[in-house]
């Protein structure tokens, strides 16, 4: 399980933004809006000053299982508590049994995974379909239209 504790290791803190910025595509440029919003909207909410990465945590142990420390713990879901109903809940109080099947992340190694992170983004470049359009004018336009859809009360 990649949880809470482990993304909020991830920081896209200034020094990681100036880095995707240095990249120069607009992949790149996509990946500094979505930092922004995401900085902004975490300040407001929780009072983070740089906002953790929760998806590509995940997606980079997948990818890169040296990217994280993850401890062998039981995990159970909690489905009878009043206040924590739906909650994880990793147990990490004693050794874990033999037959635990569970693993929680525990540690970032942060130069690894923001290393993965920009090197994802270096190798996207500038998308373009086959007929030479920019693929990401094509998916600007797509979202703008839904978003217009949306607004009017057209979208299902």
């Amino acid at each position: 399980m990649v949880g809470l504790d482990l993304t909020h290791q991830a920081l896209a803190t200034d020094e990681v933004v100036q880095r995707i910025a240095k990249i120069g595509t607009k992949p790149a440029k996509f990946v500094m809006e979505l930092m922004d919003f995401f900085q902004k909207t975490y300040k407001d909410a929780q009072g983070f000053d740089f906002p953790p990465v929760h998806d590509p945590c995940a997606v980079a142990y997948v990818i890169d299982p040296t990217v994280m420390t993850t401890r062998k713990v039981p995990v159970d879901i909690e489905l009878q508590g009043k206040l924590t109903l739906g909650m994880t809940v990793a147990d990490f109080r004693a050794p874990a049994p033999e037959d635990c099947h569970t693993s929680v992340a525990v540690d970032l190694d942060h130069k690894k995974f923001w290393d993965l992170v920009t090197d994802a983004i270096v190798r996207i470049g500038e998308p373009t379909l086959d007929g030479g359009a920019d693929a990401t004018a094509v998916a600007e336009a797509d979202v703008s239209a839904t978003a217009e859809a949306i607004l009017a009360g057209e979208a299902k």
